[in-house]
């Protein structure tokens, strides 16, 4: 019986043995598989957060271009506002002084129009006095003519014919004198 114990607890401790080789080979490849399991998961851990960084240091670097590019927007806005106010000041400068000047202008036709009117009676008068002035020196001039040939006619007779030249000269001198204007006329 002895020996059947014996055995019974050789058996026993052999299975004992033999459940614990398996359990402890079985904790052995647990561990192993989650020291593989915690490497995989350290390296994707690290591996997500250098993505992360590079992901967060390109979005820094793109905010950064976009904040430079909104300032460099604002900055051409401000430009553009002055721009802006600059030219309606100059229009309103230039229609001010677009309107000065038609006003200007309208004077001027008026007080070239006036002075046209002015003018055209001035030549029409001055054409009258002119042509009064002509239809005088005509006259004077046949009259100086007439006054030649009677000087020259009665120049040689004056020594015999005394009483006649008078009579004649006075005939004569009131026949041509008679149509030359005066002051009066």
């Amino acid at each position: 019986d002895l020996e059947l114990v014996r055995e019974q607890s050789r058996e026993i401790a052999e299975r004992e043995t033999r459940s614990l080789k398996e359990a402890r080979d079985a904790a052995i490849q647990e561990a192993e598989r989650l020291r593989r399991k915690y490497k995989d998961a350290k390296e994707e851990r690290e591996q997500a957060l250098a993505e992360f960084k590079t992901m967060q240091e390109s979005s820094q670097a793109t905010l950064s271009e976009l904040r430079a590019t909104l300032k460099t927007r604002e900055f051409e806005l401000d430009r553009a506002r002055i721009f802006l106010e600059e030219q309606k000041r100059g229009s309103t400068e230039l229609k001010l002084e677009h309107d000065i000047c038609a006003k200007k202008l309208e004077i001027l036709r008026a007080e070239f129009y006036e002075a046209q009117a002015s003018h055209s009676a001035q030549v029409a008068e001055l054409q009258t006095c002119l042509e009064a002035a002509r239809e005088k020196l005509r006259i004077y001039a046949a009259l100086e003519l007439e006054t030649d040939d009677l000087i020259c006619k009665y120049g040689a007779t004056a020594a015999s014919a005394s009483e006649a030249e008078q009579a004649l000269c006075t005939a004569e001198a009131s026949r041509s004198l008679g149509c030359v204007p005066t002051v009066a006329s």
